[in-house]
């Protein structure tokens, strides 16, 4: 299994360095043995540091890497609704570099947000409501498509909120394409020279055409 490091376990290592043998603390003398021992702690801290600060790089590389391959773009605000960070999905989505997009608010790409709403959605989370809902984002061409974004917040260091994006184009143009066969269909039902009644399950009239009107 993996090795969890924290921020935390790292300051307190290098605090401990500094504690021992910042100057003029640390005066290294081979015939005195408390020498000899904070020598020993000096290496041991130092390699426990070293060891640890290689463990947290890899880690940030492995989620730095995961969170780049995700399907949905993953966007980053402060509680201003300023872009933190955003992997790479994001920038591809919206044809923006991740420099470009770091420091936009989140208005300046969302068609459908300004700040009344940006509000609204914040007082809903405070009250627990988990927050999923539709709007179009806009890319750097002018360009714009239909997204699904759900919005969790958290704390470090502030209010943090972590949108989930996704680009529901393909989804959008299906239900267009079901509402207009469904149009089709009606209206072919509508004008044919039988009546047509649908029943449910307890003979009960669910729909009729416009003949069986007549």
């Amino acid at each position: 299994g993996g090795t969890y490091v924290n921020t935390p376990t790292l300051g307190a290592a290098s605090l401990l360095l500094n504690y021992f043998f910042v100057p003029p603390l640390f005066d290294f003398r081979v015939d005195d043995p408390d020498d000899v021992v904070r020598l020993a702690v000096f290496f041991t801290t130092s390699l426990v540091v070293t060891t640890l600060t290689t463990k947290l790089r890899a880690s940030k590389v492995r989620f730095r890497t995961f969170v780049d391959h995700a399907t949905d773009a993953f966007f980053l605000l402060d509680d201003d609704w300023t872009v933190l960070d955003v992997n790479r999905r994001a920038c591809d989505g919206l044809g923006y570099s991740r420099q470009e997009l770091i420091g936009r608010h989140k208005s300046e790409f969302d068609v459908g947000l300004d700040n009344a709403s940006i509000q609204r959605l914040k007082q809903r989370m405070v009250a627990g409501e988990a927050i999923t809902f539709e709007t179009r984002h806009r890319r750097k061409d002018g360009t714009s498509f239909p997204v699904e974004v759900r919005v969790g917040q958290f704390e470090q260091g502030g209010r943090r909120y972590l949108c989930l994006v996704r680009d529901i184009t393909e989804r959008k143009r299906a239900e267009d394409e079901l509402r207009a066969s469904e149009a089709r269909f009606r209206s072919f039902v509508d004008h044919a020279m039988d009546g047509f009644f649908l029943f449910g399950e307890q003979r009960v009239v669910l729909d009729v055409n416009r003949q069986a009107c007549v």
